[in-house]
């Protein structure tokens, strides 16, 4: 699973899952660990950065990114967007 993440893509999961990327990320690090409903929007966001690049809208396909958890799992997902979202920060602080 491939998952690229952009500053709109990431905005495009806050919108989805309702909720500031900042307490998605708190969520994910959570005892109670992540909810279907962020997890759903950050993999949906991921594959967005993937399949679409720098078009200028953003389709969040939720059906595929839920399938996929059902296809592979939550600790799978949750790994491959803590992967993801490791290399954006990488990216970004590289950048400046």
């Amino acid at each position: 699973m491939n998952l690229t993440y952009t500053a709109n893509t990431l905005c495009a999961a806050e919108k989805s899952a309702g909720k500031p990327f900042i307490a998605m990320i708190a969520e994910m690090e959570s005892d109670e660990g992540v909810s279907l409903t962020t997890l759903r929007a950050l993999v949906a966001a991921g594959r967005a950065g993937d399949l679409y690049g720098s078009m200028p809208l953003i389709f969040l396909d939720e059906m595929a990114a839920g399938n996929l958890i059902d296809d592979h799992g939550t600790e799978a997902c949750a790994a491959a967007v803590g992967k993801a979202l490791r290399a954006y920060f990488e990216r970004s602080v590289a950048n400046g």
